[in-house]
């Protein structure tokens, strides 16, 4: 698999298919391109989709340095993607997130949401500061707010307006089912599926009604 050096650390990444449609797949705890997203490599629609997933820094073969789990490291990371994905040539792509992946494609959200401001409103910010400031801020809020507690946090991820698929295992053991209902609340244009008997991997224990679900929401909700 090919590496890309952004900001000094050696990212591990690999691609799949020749759609329109890129999609950015982020890892979770411990998880690597291969492990967490081998087998959804091996049966995607590859005339559709273009994947694109990614060993986070410090984790599989994105070392060294090793992974440092301190303040702020999700937001790195959301930083260092969207910066390979920029470095691949890719300009919009929707994200798949699994488990503390799904939290950095929130910040990731969040990071380049200056992009893609209403041309009139993001006119008006520039006259006042730079675009890199603006996504310093943006970032440096929702960082703020997950520091701060859930009642903060509520505010910072409510700018996102783009489509959000959730998707929660019922016998989840790391995270109860309330609260993926609490997020689907604060997200305007969020859809969830419920796995009755899933459990947190449900990338690995229900493959096929995963698929399905991701798939189909992408082919439903974007166009090619």
């Amino acid at each position: 698999m090919p590496k890309k050096e952004v900001h000094g650390v050696s990212l591990l990444y690999t691609t799949a298919g020749k759609g329109n449609h890129s999609i950015l797949c982020m890892p979770g705890f411990l998880g690597t391109a291969e492990d967490t997203f081998g087998e959804i490599f091996k049966t995607f629609d590859q005339q559709r989709f273009r994947l694109v997933a990614w060993d986070p820094p410090g984790y599989g073969k994105s070392r060294p340095p090793n992974r440092e789990i301190k303040m702020g490291y999700l937001k790195r990371d959301a930083e260092l993607a969207a910066e390979l994905m920029k470095n691949l040539g890719y300009e919009r792509y929707s994200i798949l997130g699994v488990s503390q992946g799904g939290e950095t494609g929130l910040i990731l959200a969040i990071y380049t949401m200056v992009d893609y401001y209403p041309e009139k409103k993001l006119n008006e910010l520039l006259k006042v500061y730079d675009r890199d400031y603006l996504k310093k801020l943006t970032t440096d809020l929702l960082s703020y707010g997950m520091a701060s507690g859930h009642d903060n946090l509520r505010d910072v991820i409510g700018p996102i307006k783009c489509p959000l698929l959730i998707t929660h295992g019922q016998k989840d053991s790391v995270c109860q089912v309330y609260q993926a209902r609490e997020l689907l609340r604060r997200f305007p244009l969020a859809t969830l599926h419920i796995f009755p008997e899933g459990n947190h991997d449900l990338h690995n224990t229900h493959p096929d009604e995963f698929m399905g679900a991701v798939f189909g929401f992408f082919n439903s909700t974007f166009d090619g």
